[in-house]
């Protein structure tokens, strides 16, 4: 996969995130540069709705991020930590492009360990 800025992007400081690297595969990049198991925002819930082929499954996501939907967005979404993965099984005509997931899913935080943790220990 090689990753590049669309030429004809309307975005503001557009730039690719430098823990990208320019040239991964598809499976390097959700593997080790991506957290698909972050919480998501009402912002991304509204992209996530463009790429459903159900008008059901959109409305209801469109719902999730509205103001109106905000008691079932801290019930569904905040409370139980519904990630990614979760959105896509539950609402299975979302199919959104990969380019679209690399704009917004976060970067892999890097998880430090104590020794205790450690297998050199045992």
């Amino acid at each position: 996969m090689n990753i590049s800025i669309l030429q004809d992007t309307t975005k503001r400081n557009h730039m690719i995130p430098k823990h990208i690297p320019s040239n991964c595969s598809v499976i390097q990049y959700l593997t080790h540069c991506t957290d698909m198991r972050t919480l998501l925002k009402k912002a991304t819930l509204l992209s996530l709705s463009e790429f459903c082929s159900h008008e059901e499954e959109k409305k209801r996501l469109q719902w999730l991020a509205s103001r109106q939907g905000a008691q079932d967005y801290t019930r569904l979404i905040l409370e139980p930590h519904t990630d990614l993965l979760d959105i896509l099984h539950a609402f299975p005509s979302c199919h959104p492009p990969l380019s679209r997931l690399i704009e917004f899913l976060p970067r892999l935080q890097p998880r430090h360990y104590s020794a205790a943790s450690s297998p050199l220990i045992f």
